[in-house]
């Protein structure tokens, strides 16, 4: 809020009271507005952050969904290989040109552990952020407030003391115009004293 406080402006106390009471009014609007907009930000982050915890949870019933079918599927391949595992050994003694009755003192061929597929990156989780930029809203508006004042303070400061040097100047030149007529009375007095002796 702008006040004109030039020379040819009426602004008197009251007005400067009044306008006092304007920004207040309007600072009180501003702290509401500032306010609201923060917490429609807040409000907006939270939402925007249970919808990704959302799209992460989902994500992460399809990772373990895939990890569960992976494992299911290195058991069977386990399973399949323990129990071929005399099989294979006796198909792998007559490809050699060994005696498959060795077969009844060895044990088997050997079960490899099978790989394990996982499926990373589980996601972590959202949260929403709160919107702190009311704060230094809140202090830029104080500041301007407080120099808003300060200025109204300087002007009305500098208006008395214009109106007190005015005064000090009207008093000094009747004092000026007093002096001027005694010197003129005591000099008119003197003068006819002189003549007279």
């Amino acid at each position: 809020m702008f006040v004109n406080l030039s020379p040819t402006s009426a602004v008197g106390l009251g007005s400067v009271n009044n306008v006092k009471n304007t920004s207040n009014s309007n600072s009180f609007d501003y702290f509401n507005m500032l306010s609201q907009i923060s917490a429609n930000n807040t409000a907006t982050s939270q939402a925007i952050a249970r919808e990704q915890m959302g799209f992460q949870a989902s994500q992460s019933l399809q990772t373990q969904k895939f990890n569960q079918q992976e494992a299911e599927k290195t058991r069977q391949w386990q399973e399949y290989m323990s129990n071929t595992a005399h099989q294979r050994e006796v198909q792998d003694l007559i490809k050699a040109g060994l005696n498959p009755v060795l077969s009844a003192s060895l044990n088997g061929s050997s079960t490899p552990t099978g790989s394990t597929a996982s499926a990373s990156g589980v996601p972590s989780g959202a949260s929403g952020q709160v919107d702190t930029s009311l704060v230094s809203s809140l202090v830029n508006l104080a500041t301007a407030f407080m120099n808003s004042s300060t200025s109204l303070e300087n002007a009305k400061i500098s208006a008395q003391a214009s109106k007190y040097d005015s005064d000090i100047s009207r008093l000094n030149n009747k004092d000026t115009n007093a002096v001027n007529l005694v010197s003129s009375i005591l000099g008119s007095v003197f003068s006819g004293v002189t003549k007279t002796m």
